[in-house]
This record gives structure tokens, C-alpha cells and sequence, in this order.
């Protein structure tokens, strides 16, 4: 929130943030964070999100809990997911239509899980496999890339211009 919307609203851009709605405002860390900083990063508020969608960007799910799907049931799944909708959208007064699921690998979902998020109804799900997408586009197989703890500002202002999605 306070490094990449700031460098994309500067640049007159918007994008989709992916929340993992049971993480905001509670302070605990995502494993991720401990095991790749050795510290927690500082987790968002629902203001934060407000702010978010009042500059005009997209909010996705993440999951409630971020949660790996691939180790999930699709009972538990179903109801984590819907848990994540109905948080943004009490939150927010937005429907999200978009999800990421966490960790965002091959290894870490199932077509069982991709069917879940299709009868949760959100228009699309993003790997986290930066690459470029291809026509014709499947929107449950789309590939992202975005900015992560690694990144400079330089390095994201040159993928924001175009320069490639690889990592850096």
C-alpha cells in the first residue's frame, strides 16, 4: 500500500491488490515474511483498503486465511472464499470479481480449486507466474506479476513501462 500505489498513481495507474481479508488489521505476519525477511511486514487496514478503492483501484481475494487451496477440502475452500468476498464488499462496498490464490504456483492449486473459485463467482483467478498471457486467454489461468519485498522502485517503474516480468 505504501510503496506500490503511490509509484502507480503517480504514473496514472491502477491495479488490482489481492488481500487476504482475515490478515488485515489482525498482525500476524504471513510465513512468507518470516521466512524470507526474518521480520513480519507491516500488514494493511481496512482503511488502507478504502484508500485503495478510493484512488480508483481493483481489491481481489487472496483467500480469508491464505490458505494453500491445494491442501484445502472444497467445503472449507467454498466457505474460505466466500468469507473473503463478503469481508471486502462489507468492507469496501465493492464485490470483488478477482482472486489470487495464495502462493500461487502450479503445485499450490487444483482444477478442483479453480472450479471452487468458477462457482464462487469470480470472473477470473491469476498465478503468480509472471508471465506474459497469450491469446485465447483462459481468465482462470491468467499470469501475473506485480511488485514483491526484492523489487527496487526502479526496477517496478521498468516493468510498469514494459520491460519484462521476470523478478529483480
Amino acid at each position: 500500500m505504501s510503496n506500490a500505489a503511490p509509484i502507480l498513481e503517480f504514473c496514472g495507474m491502477t491495479a488490482c491488490f489481492f488481500v487476504s481479508t482475515a490478515m488485515i488489521g489482525s498482525g500476524l505476519p504471513f510465513d512468507h515474511d518470516i521466512e524470507q525477511l526474518g521480520a513480519s511486514v507491516p500488514a494493511m487496514t481496512w482503511d488502507d483498503v478504502r484508500r485503495l478503492v478510493a484512488a480508483g483501484h481493483e481489491i481481489g481475494s487472496h483467500t480469508a486465511r491464505h490458505i494453500d487451496v491445494s491442501r484445502t477440502g472444497a467445503e472449507d475452500l467454498r466457505a474460505d472464499l466466500l468469507d473473503s468476498v463478503n469481508s471486502i464488499e462489507q468492507h469496501t462496498g465493492v464485490r470483488t470479481r478477482f482472486l489470487a490464490f495464495p502462493f500461487g504456483r502450479r503445485q499450490h492449486t487444483s482444477e478442483a480449486a479453480v472450479a471452487c473459485a468458477r462457482e464462487a463467482g469470480f470472473a477470473c483467478y491469476c498465478w503468480a507466474e509472471g508471465e506474459t498471457n497469450y491469446f485465447p486467454l483462459d481468465p482462470y489461468h491468467l499470469r501475473r506479476c506485480g511488485p514483491h519485498w526484492r523489487m527496487t522502485t526502479h526496477r517496478f517503474l521498468a516493468l510498469l513501462d514494459g520491460w519484462g516480468a521476470s523478478s529483480g
